[in-house]
C-alpha cells in the first residue's frame, strides 16, 4: 500500500472534521468555482455537485443513494463517470454481527482483495476513521478507476460508502473534480 500524500491527508481531515459539525444551509462553505453545495433529500448528505451534472436519489433495501454524474442516469441507469453515497442508517437494525467501523474496514478489505490496488490507506483524525482504496478495472471493456472511501460511524449507528469513478483514459483530467468532491462533504 502507498503512503497518502500530506495534501491528501490535509484534505481528508478537513472533510473528517466537518462530518461531526452540525451547520445549516446557510452556514455552508463558500463553494469552489464551478460547484453548488447539493443536500440529498433522502438524508444521505451534503455534497459539491459540478455545474451541468445531474443527480438521482433513490432509497432501497434501507440504502439512501444519491448519484450526481457528468451522463444523465435516469434512462440507461448508469454513467461512465461520476459520483456514488450509499448510506446506511440505523445500521444495527441490518442484522449484520458487527460495528459500522467493522464493516467500513471489511468492505474496504474486499475491493482490495478482488481488484488492482492504486493507492489504498485509512485516514484518521476524526470520530471516524475514513477506509480509502482506489482501483482499476475493467468495466465493461473500459478501464475504469474507482475511488471509494468507506466510513463506519459507531457513535451514529451509521455507514457511507462513497466512491468516484472515470475510465482510465479521462482520470487525470477529471481528478480536480474528484478531488473536490471527495474531499468536501457533510452528513
Amino acid at each position: 500500500m502507498r503512503a497518502m500524500n500530506f495534501r491528501s491527508v490535509l484534505f481528508m481531515v478537513f472533510a473528517l472534521s466537518l462530518i461531526s459539525q452540525n451547520i445549516l444551509a446557510d452556514e455552508l462553505p463558500d463553494t469552489p468555482e464551478g460547484f453548488t453545495w447539493y443536500e440529498a433529500k433522502n438524508g444521505a448528505g451534503t455534497f459539491l455537485k459540478p455545474d451541468n451534472w445531474y443527480v438521482k436519489e433513490e432509497i432501497r433495501d434501507g440504502t439512501n443513494a444519491l448519484f450526481i454524474s457528468r451522463e444523465d442516469i435516469n434512462g440507461k441507469g448508469r454513467f461512465s463517470v461520476g459520483f456514488s453515497v450509499n448510506y446506511l442508517p440505523s445500521f444495527s437494525t441490518k442484522n449484520i454481527s458487527m460495528k459500522p467501523s467493522q464493516y467500513a474496514k471489511q468492505f474496504v478489505q474486499k475491493i482490495i482483495d478482488k481488484n488492482e490496488v492504486l493507492k489504498a490507506g485509512v485516514v484518521k483524525g476524526g470520530p471516524s476513521d475514513m477506509n480509502i482504496v482506489r482501483t482499476l478495472s475493467d468495466n465493461s471493456g473500459i478501464k475504469t478507476i474507482v475511488h471509494h472511501i468507506s466510513i463506519g460511524m459507531d457513535d451514529k449507528d451509521a455507514v457511507y460508502f462513497i466512491s468516484f469513478e472515470a475510465p482510465e483514459s479521462e482520470w487525470e483530467k477529471l481528478y480536480p473534480i474528484a478531488g473536490t468532491m471527495l474531499n468536501y462533504f457533510l452528513f
